[in-house]
């Protein structure tokens, strides 16, 4: 799925790829167009509960400038529920994802 997020001082054209994670959990990754990884939206948090078609998501740290920016881009893909679950040093917020990321 590809997405242009406009940023304030930058526009990332990045590619999301569903991904799973060892327990069957979704992963989302972003690429550049080139192919170059450039991070992961999803983080796995084995021990906590969550809701189907939910994910945890990192926008923290270095995810911190441009993945609440895919909220704005991507309304029909993705909805914050408002739920945050203690993620290490931060929290994580969960998402539902409306569609499938191809």
């Amino acid at each position: 799925m590809q997405v242009k997020l406009q940023l304030e001082d930058e526009t990332l054209e990045l590619v999301l790829t569903a991904h799973s994670y060892q327990n069957g959990r979704l992963a989302i990754r972003a690429t550049e167009d080139s192919g170059e990884a450039y991070g992961t939206i999803t983080v796995n948090l084995p021990n906590e509960e969550i809701g189907p078609d939910e994910i945890f998501v990192k926008t923290y740290d270095a995810n911190s400038h441009w993945v609440p920016a895919l909220l704005q881009s991507l309304p029909d893909v993705f909805k914050d529920t408002g739920k945050v679950v203690p993620c290490g040093h931060a929290y994580a917020e969960v998402w539902k994802l409306l569609k499938p990321i191809a």
